[in-house]
């Protein structure tokens, strides 16, 4: 699944097909799951500081994004059919 999928409106605009990400300072951005994977190698980099655990691989971190993607992907289909 790309993370670049783009759908088409009734109008003929190109739209993303996944919503918008909140940040935690609240700007909204596309989703990109790129940004997705490195934001959590970061994270998990600061757990080996504080508490001594390894962090996740870039593998992992690719793995978890491309399921968050999968997961939302359908969360939206199931709304879109309600």
């Amino acid at each position: 699944m790309s993370s670049r999928i783009v759908q088409q409106t009734l109008e003929g605009l190109a739209v993303s097909s996944m919503p918008r990400v909140r940040t935690t300072d609240g700007h909204l951005l596309d989703w990109d799951r790129e940004a997705i994977a490195k934001q959590l190698l970061k994270e998990t980099k600061l757990s080996e500081q504080f508490y001594k655990e390894p962090g996740i691989t870039e593998e992992e971190a690719e793995d978890i994004a491309k399921e968050v993607e999968r997961r939302i992907h359908t969360l939206t289909k199931r709304l879109e059919n309600l």
